[in-house]
């Protein structure tokens, strides 16, 4: 009896397990990377380069820092490219959002988020084609409601001309 209740408690707990959608579907796309064409940057220049995250209509997501720690506050995080070098993301003010009777505001970002990466191509760099990947952890909240966190991979391509 006992290997029998064993074998009809897995068979309920498999048969229970809620789907996760799929990386990529539409319930997971609250933030999207503007698509950008190819950044073409000089070897040996200082560039820097705008990434605008687009948040869906209805949503806001936290911003980079924050007075408490009940969020998750949004963070960027870049790979170490072959060929360049990067600085830490600089993230715009955010905005001030105001619930019920709350008197201290929560910040957060909505319809759109810029942040600035300064990138350094080597100039030892061959000249030709690479890829800035990186991805945005961020935590997306209604006035009502919020979610867990969530990640975005992203990858910008990126151009290394000649020195001039």
């Amino acid at each position: 009896m006992n290997r029998y209740s064993i074998i009809l408690a897995l068979l309920f707990f498999t048969s229970c397990q809620m789907q996760v959608p799929e990386a990529g579907s539409h319930a997971q796309d609250l933030v999207e990377l503007r698509p950008l064409s190819s950044v073409e940057l000089k070897k040996g220049h200082r560039h820097e380069l705008p990434l605008v995250f687009e948040i869906e209509p209805g949503y806001h997501i936290m911003a980079d820092t924050g007075a408490t720690d009940r969020w998750v506050y949004t963070q960027m995080t870049l790979e170490a490219g072959q060929g360049f070098l990067t600085d830490t993301p600089l993230f715009p003010s955010p905005d001030d959002l105001y619930l019920d009777d709350d008197t201290n505001p929560l910040y957060i970002f909505e319809n759109e988020l810029e942040v600035k990466v300064s990138i350094l191509p080597s100039i030892m760099a061959e000249s030709g084609s690479y890829n800035l990947r990186g991805q945005l952890l961020y935590q997306a909240c209604t006035d009502n409601k919020c979610f867990f966190p969530r990640e975005l991979d992203f990858e910008v391509p990126l151009q290394f001309g000649d020195r001039p």
